[in-house]
């Protein structure tokens, strides 16, 4: 989630309560901007060591390039195996 061009990762950067407090101190709707392939790629070659199968769920292909980029992702990851999107 992007705030006056700051970008913080949901979890990581920015706890659920700070979020809505900013959102009332900033008073405007924050954007958000989708995954990379690298950061779909580094989370699919996690769980996959740890012996995982992944299914990996995103918004429409035609409405978000989050799909797209999780499907670049299952592209560059070397083991076989299935990765359901």
């Amino acid at each position: 989630v992007i705030f006056n061009d700051r970008e913080y990762i949901e979890g990581v950067d920015i706890k659920k309560e700070e979020f809505y407090k900013k959102v009332k101190e900033i008073k405007q709707i924050p954007k958000t901007s989708q995954a990379t392939y690298m950061e779909f790629k580094e989370v699919f070659d996690k769980f996959i060591t740890e012996g995982y199968h992944i299914i990996c769920m995103t918004g429409a292909a035609n409405a978000s390039g989050t799909f797209q980029s999780a499907m670049i992702a299952k592209k560059y990851i070397y083991l076989i195996l299935e990765i359901y999107l």
